[in-house]
Parts: structure tokens; C-alpha cells; sequence
């Protein structure tokens, strides 16, 4: 899976989960109030945040190269200790390095 896919589907997953503004635009939309207004306003706040969010790693990353590496070492071992097959390939890795072949 491509990065823009992984960051696609990362965006609509924050957005689709049930928050308190989803529930403010579902509520509006029962009662047939503002709706166009209020998803216009919702969707347009999400992108600029996403957006910014996005921008502003891209900035911190470029600016200080040390903080991504470390960035990538936590991500790996976060997703090594919580994701099964992450814990396989980390006693896999464990056990080649304690058997000389690393």
C-alpha cells in the first residue's frame, strides 16, 4: 500500500469515527437544520487541520533529521509489541541476532 493510500485511509478513519462533531452533523441532519452549512464548515475545518497537521511534520521532520529516525525506531517497536505478526518478526529477529546470523 502506497504512502497517499496509508494517509488517505488514516484522514477518513479520524474522520469517520464518532466524535462530538459527527454527532453535532448527524444531529443537524435529523433535524434538517443548516446541513449543507454545517457539513461545509465541518469538512472544510477537517481538511485545514489534516492539512496542517501533515505540513507541519513534513517541517519538523525536514528541520530536525535525528527526530525521524527516532521517530521510525518507536513506530517500529510500537507496532512489533501490538501487532502479532510485528512480535513474530521482532522473536525472528531476536533469535537470528542471538544465533550469529545478524
Amino acid at each position: 500500500m502506497t504512502a497517499i493510500i496509508a494517509g488517505l485511509f488514516t484522514g477518513f478513519s479520524l474522520i469517520v469515527a464518532i466524535g462530538a462533531q459527527n454527532a453535532f452533523v448527524m444531529r443537524q441532519g435529523i433535524r434538517r437544520e443548516h446541513v449543507g452549512g454545517v457539513v461545509a464548515i465541518c469538512a472544510l475545518s477537517d481538511l485545514v487541520l489534516i492539512v496542517a497537521g501533515t505540513l507541519g511534520m513534513g517541517v519538523l521532520i525536514t528541520t530536525h533529521p535525528a527526530l525521524a529516525k527516532d521517530m521510525t525506531s518507536k513506530g517500529k517497536k510500537r507496532a512489533q509489541l501490538f501487532h502479532p505478526e510485528g512480535r513474530i518478526d521482532a522473536l525472528n529477529t531476536f533469535y537470528s541476532r542471538v544465533a550469529g546470523h545478524d
